[in-house]
């Protein structure tokens, strides 16, 4: 991509390393806060009605939010956050990953800027997100009556995916037994996102822009991947139709009359009498 290439050249050296890890420091900071005060999660949600009466502040803090509420799951998902981030970087280098976290946020408030608040019982019911964040968060984002308090989790989410366009092998313990690649794991989770996109209207224009970096990150590498799947099949296509009929031979001894098919190790010469013979038979003929 020649514009992120000159965009890398002239601002590489301001990129942020490590910005992933240090998101999921904050994570944890907020997490162990939240302990003492429950309010905290409160006063970092992407409130639409909020922003606009001027905590602009939650525009970025909502990727700081922690995922679970329950300590070992979130042990889980930052020890996972980590894992991603490094990889991510030793990859794409700090300067795209910087850009890609950028854009998820600023892709993230605008879908939930342009959306209309939603009471956040009817969200979390149509879109099962419940299951997901835990009573006491729930709780908490009871008070909050707006979709983007669903947009800290889609932040992760797009982070996650991007690591399994990177890294689609690698191989995580599902229920610390099962070995599952995570883009399977992607593939899931990509199902039940396009579910709730399908039947949950308060989620489509704020879901839609919080995946946008995503798709722009990482939709041209589909689509190359895509079409050279389509190429290759053409070729193999057009191949299998000029191959020879099962049972064909190119080479046949005109006195054993046996030819490739018959025996792999045979070698075969037309002699000056215009006719083809075995390694075997050819010695007679001469003789």
């Amino acid at each position: 991509m020649p514009l992120i290439n000159t965009l890398e050249h002239k601002f590489g050296r301001y990129a942020i390393p490590g910005l992933i890890n240090i998101i999921a420091g904050l994570q944890v900071t907020v997490w162990i806060l939240s302990q003492f005060q429950p309010d905290f999660l409160q006063s970092l949600m992407l409130n639409k009605a909020m922003v606009l009466r001027g905590e602009v502040w939650r525009l970025v803090t909502f990727i700081f939010l922690p995922g679970h509420s329950h300590p070992v799951w979130m042990i889980i998902a930052v020890m996972l956050l980590l894992t991603v981030g490094r990889t991510l970087e030793e990859t794409w280098g700090a300067f795209r990953v910087n850009l890609y976290v950028l854009g998820g946020i600023v892709f993230a408030a605008t879908g939930v800027l342009l959306q209309q608040q939603w009471s956040i019982d009817d969200l979390l019911r149509n879109s099962g997100g419940a299951q997901g964040l835990g009573s006491a968060l729930i709780e908490q984002l009871r008070s909050a009556p707006d979709v983007g308090v669903m947009c800290s989790l889609w932040f992760s989410m797009g982070i996650f995916f991007a690591f399994a366009c990177v890294a689609p092998n690698y191989e995580l313990l599902l229920f610390f037994i099962l070995p599952l690649k995570v883009k399977y794991i992607a593939m899931l989770g990509g199902a039940k996102l396009l579910l709730d996109f399908i039947d949950t209207e308060p989620l489509r224009v704020p879901m839609l822009f919080s995946f946008l970096n995503f798709f722009i990150a990482c939709g041209p590498t589909f689509w190359r991947n895509f079409t050279q799947r389509a190429k290759v099949a053409a070729r193999r296509s057009r191949f299998e139709s000029t191959q020879a009929p099962s049972g064909s031979y190119f080479h046949k001894c005109a006195i054993c009359s046996k030819t490739e098919i018959d025996d792999t190790t045979l070698e075969f010469r037309v002699t000056a009498d215009g006719e083809e013979y075995c390694s075997i038979c050819k010695p007679k003929q001469q003789a």
